[in-house]
C-alpha cells in the first residue's frame, strides 16, 4: 500500500494503514476527531470525506501535529488549508494558460479574416 497524497486513502487503506501502524480503530480515529463507529463505518466501504481524508494523512502518515486545541495550532490548520487552496488554484494554471493561448489563435485568425475582407 502506497499513500502519497490524501487522495490515496480509502476507508480500506485507512484499515490497513492503521493495521501497520498497530493502532486500535479507537486511537486511530480518535486522532482524527472521530469516533471508533464513525471509522469504522468508513473502513467497510463508507466514502471518507475529504477533510477527514487529508487529517488522517497528516497524522498518520506525515506524521504532523494537527492539534487545534491552542490559537497557534488552529492558526496553522488555517493556513494549511489556504495553502492547499492555493495549491488547487496553482494547478489550474496550466488549463488557463492554454484557454488563453486559443483565445489569442482564435483572435488572430479572425483578425486576418476580416483584414482580408477588407481588402
Amino acid at each position: 500500500m502506497v499513500i502519497l497524497t490524501e487522495k490515496d486513502i480509502t476507508g480500506e487503506a485507512a484499515a490497513r494503514l492503521r493495521d501497520t501502524l498497530g493502532l486500535t480503530q479507537t486511537d486511530f480515529w480518535k486522532a482524527v476527531g472521530l469516533t471508533q463507529s464513525g471509522g469504522c463505518r468508513y473502513e467497510k466501504g463508507r466514502s471518507i470525506p475529504r477533510p477527514y481524508r487529508l487529517l488522517i494523512f497528516l497524522v498518520h502518515v506525515a506524521k504532523l501535529d494537527v492539534d487545534s486545541s491552542t490559537p497557534e495550532n488552529a492558526a496553522s490548520l488555517v493556513r494549511l488549508g489556504e495553502l492547499q487552496r492555493d495549491q488547487k488554484e496553482a494547478d489550474r494554471l496550466p488549463v488557463m494558460i492554454e484557454q488563453c493561448r486559443n483565445v489569442e489563435t482564435a483572435l488572430r485568425a479572425a483578425r486576418g479574416m476580416f483584414e482580408h475582407a477588407a481588402h
